[in-house]
């Protein structure tokens, strides 16, 4: 029987992973120029075998899921990334299809006016997002235009495949670990999603200055924690 017990524990086995490639020497894993691109990959693998495992088990093809899948991993360019994306959303489109009685959704699929609330809320929540983190992360002195449709096209392999991966994925296996219930266990899966993605780019910032990572750890997990009070 599934219980919300398992989401620590999936919690709890990322933090071991996590700390483990603190410790780990890179000199080791030469194939790895730093610690963040090997936990990063570490965990893709971890969520690959999920996401085949809850394909497996549920059997039944889904021609949206696939479709819609087919549609998003073609709009992301890198050959890794487009099969992660592929694989992650088809295995949570099957949770939630047979989940979905038990899940408030913003969008309601008969209604395209709660659809069109839905893309809103994103562009609302998204814009002053991205711009906080160009700020953060980029010496505006050195900024430059390009052309921006050729920019949006690159955009699109992290912008799709990071949502697909640490939020719709990892929303759909809390789902499928606690039913569906999502009762006086919202706060565990907000941590779920939030934490470990947070936690994926602060590795080697954690050697270097720890005082500098727990906060850029605080800053990233209040951002990533933005979007989600809108989706209970």
């Amino acid at each position: 029987m599934r219980n919300p017990r398992k989401l620590i524990r999936v919690l709890a086995c990322f933090l071991a992973v996590w700390v483990a490639n603190l410790f780990i020497p890179l000199n080791l894993t030469p194939m790895f120029a730093n610690r963040m691109e090997r936990i990063t990959v570490a965990s893709w693998v971890l969520i690959a075998l999920v996401a085949i495992y809850i394909v497996v088990t549920k059997r039944r093809f889904r021609l949206p899921a696939f479709i819609t899948a087919t549609v998003l991993s073609i709009m992301v360019w890198s050959p890794w990334n487009s099969a992660m994306t592929f694989l992650c959303f088809y295995a949570a489109a099957m949770v939630f299809d047979d989940e979905l009685n038990e899940i408030k959704l913003i969008a309601d699929r008969n209604r395209p006016s709660s659809a069109l609330f839905s893309v809103l809320i994103g562009v609302a929540i998204g814009i002053p997002l991205a711009a906080l983190n160009l700020l953060g992360s980029v010496d505006l002195s050195m900024l430059a235009f390009s052309n921006p449709l050729s920019s949006a096209v690159r955009a699109l392999t992290p912008a799709i495949s990071e949502e697909v991966i640490f939020r719709f994925f990892l929303y759909a296996l809390c789902i499928y670990l606690i039913r569906g219930d999502l009762r006086n266990k919202k706060v565990r899966i907000l941590v779920l999603l939030v934490v470990p993605h947070a936690l994926l780019h602060l590795p080697d910032v954690f050697l270097a200055n720890p005082i500098e990572a727990v906060v850029s750890l605080i800053v990233l997990s209040l951002c990533l924690v933005c979007p989600w009070p809108c989706c209970s």
